[in-house]
Formats: C-alpha cells, structure tokens, sequence
C-alpha cells in the first residue's frame, strides 16, 4: 500500500516541529520600513515657471483627475553646514530643478503609463538636459482627486519612487503634486495647488 500524499499544512507542522527562534531573528526576518535618520538631499526647490506650468495643465486640462508624470531635470548644490545641520546630513546636496519634461503617457485616477517607445525620447532630452549642464535629479505626478484617499502615497507611487530613486541614485526625488482644501471658520473651502518632495 502507498502512504498518503502529505498536504500544504502537515509538511508546514513537520517543518516548525523542533526548531527554535529568538526574538531577534524573527525581528530580523520581518520586512519593515523604519524612518530615515539621514538625509540623502538638503533641500529640493523648483523654478516656478516649469513648476506652474506642471500644475497648470494637471489643474485646468485634467482637473486632478487623472495622473501625469514627469522627469525633473536639475542640478545638484553641495550645502554649507551650519549649526542647525546634523553632521552626518551636511553632505547632502540642495537639488535645483530646472525644467520637467513629460514623456508621452497614459494616466489614469490611480497610475500613470509610459509609452514603450519612451526610450529614444529620453534619450534625447538627457542629451538636451546634459548640454544645458542638467542632469535627471528627480521625478514629478500629481495625486488624483476623482476619488477620496486616507493615505498619502498609493502602493503603486512608493513603488515607482522606489524603483526610480535604486536606479537614478540615492539624491534622486520625487515631488508629489496635490490639491488641498482649507475650510475656515465660514465654511469657505479654498483649495491651493501643493508641491510636496519625497524620497523612499
């Protein structure tokens, strides 16, 4: 007679009979995103006109309902330490961006796609951008506010940060376009357009 096939479950129970772990390995094993303590960039600033006419298309074309990426194309500005700068972070350059460039691209209320064809394009602009003195120094998409969010960045946006800031360097940012609205006392809503940079 043939013994039975063991299921998904008993091999699970055979293999956590007998061992032992401490607390420090299973804390060791466990994926985890811990804040960081020093910072990559001093400071990001943006020059208003690309700034505006970033936002201005995503406000007055799109209404913030969809996504629209862009690359940011800048330099970077090595910081003077002064008191108010922690030692280990006084190596962290000032990023100043120049001008955004917008590949061709598909967005969507939650994602935005580039184009397949994208790569000669960006070839192009970095070619562009290096004779200008400017280099790829970050990325810019604006949040969409066709639907209602209790967090600040999707899945995808850490995602796409992460992917882009492993392959661009440790300095690359990511400004994150948003609309917020302020109510007063009146119950007046006013809404202002924001930049927000980040790094994962």
């Amino acid at each position: 007679a043939r013994d039975p096939t063991p299921t998904m479950a008993a091999q699970h129970r055979s293999e956590l009979r007998g061992g032992k772990m401490t607390v420090e390995t299973m804390i060791a094993a466990q994926t985890r995103i811990e804040l960081q303590t020093t910072a990559r960039c001093a400071s990001v600033s943006l020059d208003a006109q690309c700034a505006n006419q970033f936002q201005s298309y995503v406000n007055n074309t799109l209404g913030f309902e969809q996504m629209r990426f862009g690359w940011m194309y800048g330099t970077e500005k090595a910081v003077a330490a002064s008191d108010e700068v922690e030692k280990e972070a006084s190596n962290a350059p000032a990023i100043e961006v120049h001008a955004i460039y917008e590949p061709e691209q598909e967005g969507a209320a939650d994602r935005f796609d580039l184009a397949a064809k994208n790569g000669e394009e960006d070839a192009r602009a970095d070619a562009l951008a290096s004779s200008l003195g400017l280099k790829k120094v970050g990325m810019v998409f604006n949040v969409s506010t066709s639907a209602a969010r209790d967090y600040t960045l999707s899945a995808f946006e850490v995602r796409t940060m992460a992917e882009c800031q492993a392959r661009y360097g440790p300095t690359f940012v990511t400004a994150v376009v948003m609309m917020l609205e302020d109510e007063d006392e009146d119950g007046e809503v006013t809404k202002s357009v924001s930049f927000e940079p980040f790094q994962v």
